[in-house]
């Protein structure tokens, strides 16, 4: 597939996921997402689960807190700023705050496409961005520290509503985002202990 086709395409599937989230939230009149239980939501095409944010998030929280005992990763809520939060169990006052960002790979390979606010990025009560991607029903997380994301983003530039857009992908067996320039991200790629070294 061409490039210039490629970036409109996903360009245009961020769009529609954006628009799916939107309409689940006026439905549900809240920001606030139902929670998730363990059972499978099957699609009618392909009997594959279907993979949705909030299975993804659970996935997210679920890996935290298996890999760092000593805290206990919950989900946040619109009150909160923050999608997920990381506690620690022996002082509850001690807490992170993270911003969680979830795409599906739509193409043969992985790839996702994000789209993070400006504001977010700039929001000093957010301590972490996480970003998901799902493919072939395994998930690929990649973990910014906000300096991190702040970072990064001096070599990007937002559109006119303000949004920085983000494009991972895995090629050669590294991880990268391409959306002005290629980036390797592989270190920030799985990064699960990272939250126990900065609570």
């Amino acid at each position: 597939m061409d490039k210039s086709y490629e970036g409109v395409i996903l360009e245009l599937l961020t769009r529609i996921q954006s628009l799916e989230d939107r309409v689940h939230v006026l439905e549900n009149h809240s920001d606030e997402e139902k929670t998730v239980s363990d059972e499978e939501v099957f699609t009618e095409e392909d009997n594959s689960q279907k993979i949705t944010r909030s299975i993804a998030r659970s996935h997210v929280m679920n890996r935290l807190n298996s890999e760092n005992r000593d805290l206990m990763a919950i989900k946040g809520n619109k009150a909160s700023g923050a999608s997920i939060i990381v506690q620690s169990k022996k002082n509850p006052t001690k807490e992170l705050k993270a911003k969680f960002y979830y795409s599906k790979s739509h193409l043969k390979h992985i790839s996702s496409w994000h789209t993070v606010w400006a504001r977010d990025i700039q929001d000093d009560r957010i301590d972490l961005h996480i970003f998901t991607v799902s493919f072939n029903q395994e998930f690929y997380t990649f973990f910014f520290t906000k300096d991190e994301l702040r970072d990064f983003i001096k070599g990007k530039r937002s559109d006119n509503a303000d949004l920085y857009h983000f494009y991972f992908q895995e090629i050669n067996n590294r991880f990268v985002e391409v959306r002005e320039h290629e980036y390797d991200v592989s270190k920030y790629f799985d990064r699960w202990e990272l939250v126990s070294d900065l609570i």
